[in-house]
């Protein structure tokens, strides 16, 4: 799930914000994305160990 701004109204007063998703919703989010990184990092990283361990082993 994907936080959308609900506001739909561009004639937006000078001043007004537009309406924001509940806390929790903003807060869920952030964390799957975290969740996202770390894994998507860790992943990398596996990779780059593979990958130097086959260019060590054709030297």
């Amino acid at each position: 799930m994907e936080v959308v701004c609900t506001s739909t109204d561009n004639n937006l007063l000078p001043g007004s914000a537009p309406e924001l998703p509940p806390i929790g919703q903003l807060r869920n989010s952030l964390a799957r994305s975290l969740k996202l990184r770390l894994v998507l990092s860790l992943k990398m990283r596996w990779l780059g160990q593979i990958a130097y361990k086959q260019t060590d082993r054709a030297n």
